[in-house]
């Protein structure tokens, strides 16, 4: 589990979560860090206050739908994007046999069993 090293009046980025009515058009929103615990790290946003699981990958601590993701850095935000990006690029090349075919030599698909493997 990852270790947060959040810190009071840190400066937090979060992107829009499940529940869209938030509908804004930026590709991320800040935050700032109001209370740290053992449990829970409190961000305002604006002139609210969410709260997010330290033990439970960030996840907030709501009975609905996520209004937003947390993230420690800039950095991590734009890391899990390119993730989803390159996870969905790579699913969908693989998912057919039919695309599949022949796009890739003996040699590569062997290289890419040793990384899959590591």
């Amino acid at each position: 589990m990852k270790q947060y090293q959040f810190k009071k009046e840190q400066k937090v980025y979060l992107t829009l979560g499940v529940n869209r009515s938030r509908d804004n058009k930026k590709e991320y929103i800040e935050g700032v860090v109001t209370k740290l615990g053992r449990k829970y790290v409190t961000v305002k946003i604006g002139y609210s206050e969410y709260q997010f699981d330290l033990t439970n990958r960030l996840k907030q601590k709501t009975e609905y739908a996520q209004d937003y993701y947390l993230y420690e850095t800039l950095e991590d935000l734009i890391d899990e994007k390119e993730r989803d990006k390159l996870e969905a690029e790579l699913a969908s090349y693989f998912s057919s046999t039919y695309h599949f075919e022949g796009k890739l030599t003996l040699d590569q698909m062997q290289r890419i069993k040793e990384i899959i493997s590591e």
